[in-house]
């Protein structure tokens, strides 16, 4: 009994105390401080719940808090840094809605100690990292960082110290994961234009894009991800980025790289002989799998001056600098046929495959579970064998459409329903069909409602749906009569198989029956019965015109 007694007052201090997770929701842009970090309660001097406020306050408390972020320009203006040093959860409402800025004059977030945090689906940019000039948008401490569904922009790591990270930097022992998320046109003196991996480092890049990021310095590495540290990047775009050395990805130092299914293209190295990817110290490693590695537009693809690179299999050279590339399924010296970056199916750019590329159906017939789908969250495998690089490309989904039919109805209206069919389950978006009808022997309007430009979506995952044709009843007695329905057009990734489909009306309406006078009909028709008497009646009629004419003579 005194056990229960001592849980019971344990839970009600715990509750009095605010030793429990919170949830704040920021209703202010303005950056201002919390006006009391005693009473658990967001509120600033004007009243509000900004989000410096709401950090501010879940710094204060010791448990899992969360931050919810609604649509709005959150620039911090305040000076010195935002740190974040508990765990805590940023929740905004889209990349494009949710924004973070340091206004081009300061860092955004900086997370300290071992914090365990999540941002979901806000962006962060114009940071700058000044005056420690790492990190411009982002600083990673010794704990774990999740990203979701971020955009990581327009931040600078280049004033006068160590200028690395100019988009995210992730400190030694740290850890981050980047997930569904873009890290763009970002700038860093010394290393690591998007992102700068510290040795004891390690980041996970998982379907996400990192393009148009730069490093400005003579000799500095890593135009996309400077790499001291581990990276693994499976499924995922590294396009457009410039450096000296490694323009795409650069691994130094006792750093290692692990590239999964990934697309590396149209890097630019100012350095002839620097590559795309570049392992150049003596302790650096990368092993790369079923990946493309191409069109560079400055420097080669692969350079490895004291470092290793691998192959594990199944990668894709557009010129000869990948000699490792030696493994079963390995190409080299081949064109993969992209199409320029663009958004293909998802929230991240990505580079399509072209119709014949050679990097269509060239991967394995299994795949490490980590790459079941590709950067879009396409299946891999969708034709008996995967696709080399970040993109699985599908065949276009066939639809069709089919005939129906419907007994009329004597009056009012039914509903006569055309089944459209999908090879494959519409992709995410939907597919749109428009469509027409057409008369045959059938006449719009008496018979049936006419549809022109008609649309229909069939919804994602689905691989079914219908057309639907409003029938007018009536009670002529006619043949069956036909009208058509035709698939003028579809959506992008779809194709029409069937385009035109029968619609028949059939007849229940019948001609009247002797004895049996019908609705409509112009006259009953006599029975056999009523054909006799009438014959009686006119006997007998004829027989008394002719007895009364007798009668009349005599008289």
């Amino acid at each position: 009994m005194k056990k229960y007694h001592f849980y019971g007052l344990l839970a009600a201090w715990l509750v009095s105390t605010g030793v429990q997770a919170a949830t704040f929701a920021v209703n202010d842009t303005a950056d201002l401080p919390d006006d009391n970090l005693t009473d658990n309660i967001c509120h600033t001097s004007a009243g509000f719940c900004s989000l410096r406020a709401a950090i501010d306050q879940a710094n204060a408390l010791p448990d899992d808090d969360t931050i919810v972020l609604p649509t709005g320009n959150y620039t911090l203006t305040l000076p010195g840094v935002l740190y974040i040093g508990s765990n805590i959860t940023i929740n905004g409402e889209s990349p494009s809605t949710s924004i973070i800025s340091g206004g081009g004059t300061r860092a955004v977030l900086t997370i300290s100690g071992d914090a365990v945090v999540n941002l979901n689906k806000l962006a962060l940019t114009q940071g700058n990292g000044a005056p420690s000039s790492v990190g411009g948008a982002l600083s990673v401490g010794s704990g774990t960082t999740t990203l979701t569904e971020v955009l990581v922009s327009n931040s600078t790591a280049t004033g006068a110290g160590f200028s690395q990270g100019g988009g995210i930097y992730v400190n030694g022992t740290g850890t981050l994961y980047l997930l569904d998320s873009t890290v763009m046109n970002n700038s860093a003196a010394n290393g690591g234009g998007g992102i700068g991996v510290a040795s004891g480092g390690a980041v996970h890049v998982i379907r996400s894009t990192i393009s148009g990021n730069s490093t400005t310095n003579l000799g500095a590495n890593g135009g996309g991800i400077d790499v001291k540290g581990q990276l693994e990047i499976v499924n995922s775009t590294v396009s457009g980025n410039t450096a000296n050395t490694g323009s795409g990805i650069g691994v130094s130092g006792d750093g290692s790289a692990n590239i999964l299914f990934t697309t590396i293209a149209y890097n630019t190295a100012t350095s002839a002989n620097s590559g795309q990817l570049e392992s150049y110290t003596p302790n650096s490693t990368s092993i790369v799998s079923g990946s493309i590695i191409a069109n560079p537009t400055g420097g080669v693809n692969c350079a490895s001056t004291e470092g290793s690179l691998t192959s594990s299999g199944y990668n894709l050279s557009s010129d000869d600098s990948c000699a490792f590339m030696t493994a079963q399924g390995d190409l080299t010296h081949t064109d993969p046929l992209q199409a320029s970056l663009g958004f293909n199916g998802y929230i991240n750019r990505t580079h399509a495959l072209l119709t014949g590329s050679p990097a269509i159906n060239a991967g394995p017939t299994l795949v490490p579970v980590q790459a079941t789908t590709d950067q879009n969250h396409k299946a891999r495998v969708q034709a008996g064998r995967a696709d080399i690089g970040a993109y699985e490309a599908t065949a276009a989904i066939v639809v069709n459409v089919g005939n129906a039919s419907i007994t009329e109805g004597n009056a009012g209206t039914t509903v006569l329903d055309f089944p459209i069919s999908l090879s494959a389950p519409a992709p995410s978006g939907g597919i749109t069909i428009t469509w027409s009808t057409a008369d045959g022997t059938a006449a719009a309007s008496s018979d049936y409602v006419a549809v022109a430009g008609g649309q229909v979506t069939i919804p994602a995952g689905d691989n079914s749906g219908s057309l639907t044709v409003t029938i007018n009843g009536d009670i002529q007695v006619e043949p069956n009569e036909t009208f058509t329905v035709t698939l003028d057009s579809i959506g992008a990734g779809a194709s029409i198989g069937t385009s035109t489909a029968t619609g028949t009306i059939a007849n229940d309406d019948s001609l009247p029956q002797p004895g049996n006078p019908e609705i409509g009909a112009a006259r009953a028709v006599p029975t056999l019965s009523e054909w006799g008497l009438l014959l009686l009646a006119g006997l007998l009629g004829a027989m008394g015109w002719r007895d009364a004419r007798a009668r009349g003579r005599r008289q």
